[in-house]
């Protein structure tokens, strides 16, 4: 075979390899995520797993290139793929539960360790092994090693954008591994015959260098800082588009995709004009976010958080530009790869393991992107001391400017744009030394502290596993407000004795108008309520009756339950207990309890856990509910229309689907926000019932899509 077919297998065989292990990233993302409550943070501790799997593989590629001999080499590799084989098809083990400890994403990743750790190592090890070979192939010694890079991100954003689109669409989760596991055996043959090519040491020796630089420590740290610094600012500005301004499923696939795309273009033979083009840019999309996070204020839709991602992407193209032009000799090929993988895994750590122990808000997402803009380039020598003392003058003289400003003009925006001009101005001319713009758009950032007291008196601030939580006396609409996110989840009046429900369960709205037809229940009501939030449902308890509430986040319940935060629980009529942990694996637990009215309200930050709108949910859910009793599902969306998934589902278990939607509620209506509520009964006199107030009607729509444990599709139910 020439050296033009010998290159071309390699090249299709490293793209094989990237495929299958971006396509395994959100194949079991997706399985794993119905038992953790569907929260961003499950995918950023999958990132965590493997960024830490990438680390091991590319450790044990190195460790398999310089140590072993390049026969051994092939061989070993191969029996280690064959010997994976036996942790195939990829699948969650039935029954796992992640438990209902405070630190779940330590049981997340005991799993992936355990199921997917194995074949994705050597996946890992798949890249830079193959190049490796490559450079000791008959022919090939003329030829870059590292433009393989190149294909190896490039089929990474293929399956990484394919599963989204394409994948995930039509395909089940069952076959998706049947098909993975396929393609894996033909992964082992056609790395055979790479290895096969490549097993001659004398061929392997005689066209590489044979004296090479020493690599020092500082170069080694070098790499590692300008690996981890992108790393962690993709992990934030993911949970930042995610928790903040969108939480829509599916978004963090974008960020990731063009992080890999700074590798094809750093790594690439056409980079100047790209990397010319982003340095033009990166000032004046640093300084727009910096302006941006000092207003705590986005832009909505897709130009909020395409500032966002533009500007992630030119400062990751900036720091793995620099990471390019730093590589080492072909023969040290595997060890920078393997202090590339260090620092991408040390960026994970930091985001995952460390900020939400560390921070109460997203405050690694500023912090990554200082660090991204002050490595973006080389700093210039001389006057480090000004680098510091510039930046730190324009914060305090910023602070006092916008403390001056709140105390005596007010929170107006325009009052402070001049400030905000200032202060981007003079960031601005630091721009030729990197460090000094880095922290002078951090003073940007600082300066916003202030405004934190426009919002109203924050009570609380708190981070778990699963969300971002702010408990705010909003003294202008005289309510109380639990957020996650952008997302209110409760409401309560200042001051108020009665306890009414507000938010999107208020008495005029769908689920007032439920619990006033009674007709159909003469009973004591036995209600079941999956998402805790505020607590409000508890207003619509009467004495003697039962509530049970399921809560998949501790710190929900410990915000709900306390009196000084929010009293519909300490107020309400009924006996109530708090179910911690997810709902399904609670109400499969207990087989006895039998509930005439379940409400399904989860929700995280604004995402649907989708779990627990499949087939076999509603089959659950059926089993524990009164023959003439119903289900209540809280359906408000700002970016998914879940009808068609209700329509669907209903039509599925032979039940009767209802529908109101309460979208008019005027603004400043003291707490009452618009929300959408379907009801689904296997009663016909419950659905009488019901229909007894005109604004409930027949649930229909022109498309179902039914959903089940292994199967849905939030593309195409987007809005």
């Amino acid at each position: 075979m020439n050296s033009r077919a010998t290159a071309g297998v390699f090249v299709a065989t490293i793209f094989l390899n990237a495929a299958l292990l971006f396509v395994l990233e959100p194949m079991f993302g997706k399985m794993a995520l119905p038992h953790l409550g569907g929260s961003s943070a499950v995918w950023t501790t999958c990132m965590l797993f493997f960024q830490a799997a990438l680390l091991g593989g590319y450790l044990y590629a190195h460790a398999l290139a310089t140590r072993v001999r390049p026969r051994a080499q092939v061989a070993i590799h191969l029996t280690l793929l064959v010997i994976a084989v036996a942790a195939l098809p990829i699948s969650i083990p039935r029954g796992w539960t992640p438990g209902n400890g405070s630190q779940p994403e330590l049981s997340l990743l005991g799993l992936l360790s355990a199921r997917i750790g194995a074949p994705f190592i050597l996946l890992a090890a798949g890249s830079p092994l193959l190049q490796h070979w490559f450079a000791r192939a008959r022919g090939m010694q003329n030829r870059d090693p590292y433009a393989l890079y190149v294909a190896s991100n490039l089929g990474s954003i293929v399956a990484l954008l394919a599963y989204p689109f394409a994948v995930e669409p039509w395909l089940r989760l069952g076959v998706q591994s049947r098909a993975w596991t396929i393609a894996y055996l033909v992964l082992i043959l056609v790395s055979a015959w790479c290895g096969f090519v490549a097993r001659d040491r004398t061929i392997a020796t005689s066209g590489l260098a044979t004296s090479v630089p020493a690599v020092s420590w500082r170069e080694r740290l070098h790499w590692a800082v300008l690996a981890a610094v992108p790393s962690s600012l993709l992990l934030a500005v993911t949970t930042h588009i995610t928790t903040d301004l969108a939480p829509i499923p599916l978004l963090w696939v974008v960020p990731l995709a063009l992080y890999l795309l700074t590798f094809v273009i750093a790594f690439g033979r056409q980079r100047r004009f790209f990397i010319g083009a982003s340095m033009f840019a990166l000032p004046y999309l640093v300084i727009a976010c910096a302006v941006l996070l000092f207003l705590r204020g986005e832009l909505p839709g897709p130009p909020g958080y395409g500032v966002h991602v533009v500007t992630f992407f030119v400062c990751a193209l900036a720091c793995h530009s620099r990471l390019a032009a730093a590589r080492p000799a072909a023969t040290r090929l595997t060890e920078f790869y393997l202090w590339l993988s260090i620092g991408g895994a040390l960026g994970g750590f930091f985001n995952v393991l460390v900020a939400p122990n560390l921070f109460h808000t997203v405050l690694e997402y500023p912090l990554a992107l200082v660090g991204a803009a002050a490595l973006s380039k080389p700093t210039p020598p001389g006057r480090q001391f000004s680098d510091f003392a510039l930046p730190v003058a324009l914060a305090l003289a910023l602070f006092a400017a916008v403390s001056v400003s709140l105390r005596v003009i007010g929170s107006d925006r325009l009052v402070l744009a001049p400030i905000l001009g200032i202060g981007a101005i003079a960031a601005y001319s630091f721009r030729n030394r990197p460090l000094r713009f880095a922290l002078g758009a951090g003073a940007i950032i600082v300066a916003g502290a202030p405004l934190t007291r426009a919002d109203g008196k924050q009570l609380l601030a708190a981070r778990s596993f699963y969300g971002v939580y702010r408990v705010v006396d909003d003294s202008t609409d005289g309510v109380r407000k639990f957020l996650s996110g952008t997302t209110v989840h409760g409401t309560e009046l200042l001051n108020d004795t009665t306890r009414a429900p507000l938010a999107y369960y208020h008495r005029d709205g769908p689920l007032g108008s439920l619990f006033v037809a009674e007709s159909w229940r003469a009973g004591r009501r036995r209600v079941g309520v999956i998402g805790l939030g505020a607590g409000a449902t508890a207003s619509y308890s009467k004495p003697g009756e039962s509530w049970t509430f399921f809560e998949l986040d501790p710190l929900v319940a410990q915000v709900a339950e306390d009196p000084k935060f929010f009293q519909y629980l300490t107020f309400a009529k009924a006996r109530q207990r708090v179910v911690v942990g997810d709902a399904r694996l609670s109400l499969e637990r207990d087989s006895t309890r039998v509930f005439d009215v379940l409400i399904v309200d989860a929700f995280s930050s604004d995402a649907i856990p989708t779990h627990l709108l499949t087939r076999e949910a509603v089959a659950l859910y059926r089993s524990r509910l009164a023959p003439d009793g119903l289900i209540a599902w809280h359906i408000s969306n700002k970016y998914l229309d879940l009808r068609p998934v209700l329509d669907a589902l209903a039509r599925d278990a032979g039940l009767i689907a209802l529908i109101d939607a309460d979208v008019n509620v005027p603004r400043n209506s003291g707490g009452r926000l618009p929300s959408i509520w379907v009801t689904t009964t296997a009663s016909d006199r419950t659905a009488a019932a019901i229909r007894a107030d005109p604004h409930w009607t027949t649930l229909h729509t022109t498309r179902p899509q039914l959903w089940t444990d292994d199967f849905s599709n939030l593309f195409r139910i987007l809005r």
